[in-house]
């Protein structure tokens, strides 16, 4: 079995959310992450985080960008996505953290000190998933 149709999937999933049909786009994109053989995307759990956030459900939103983050870390839309959220939610020391890292690469000019901002992030996620 091939990613192809777990991407297929999701992008359906991702026409369906424009159409306003947020029901068959959450079902796509489970199917997406259900698909066996499916690779380690990150972008079913981002798209279904947005709907839920949209919705107003901040626990499940939440939890599909640690999802997300979990299939890959580096994955910059889930990351500003959970910007956003800390910022709606008013943990703005966080926001400002993820904006220093990621806005501004040319800071962190060492691999070592991009790993660490990275780590440092990741257990941030984890922190307020748990307190969420």
């Amino acid at each position: 079995m091939s990613g192809g149709s777990t991407r297929m999937h999701n992008n359906l999933g991702m026409y369906y959310a424009d159409l306003k049909r947020i029901d068959q786009a959450l079902d796509r994109y489970q199917k997406a992450i259900d698909w066996p053989g499916a690779p380690s995307l990150p972008q079913p759990h981002h798209n279904r985080a947005q709907i839920y956030l949209w919705r107003g459900q901040w626990e499940l939103g939440i939890n599909e960008i640690k999802l997300a983050l979990q299939k890959d870390p580096r994955f910059i839309y889930s990351l500003r996505l959970l910007a956003q959220v800390w910022e709606v939610l008013g943990q703005g020391e966080r926001l400002r953290f993820v904006q220093l890292t990621f806005w501004r690469p040319k800071k962190w000019r060492k691999k070592k000190q991009f790993l660490s901002a990275l780590k440092a992030i990741r257990q941030s996620v984890d922190t307020s998933i748990k307190n969420a």
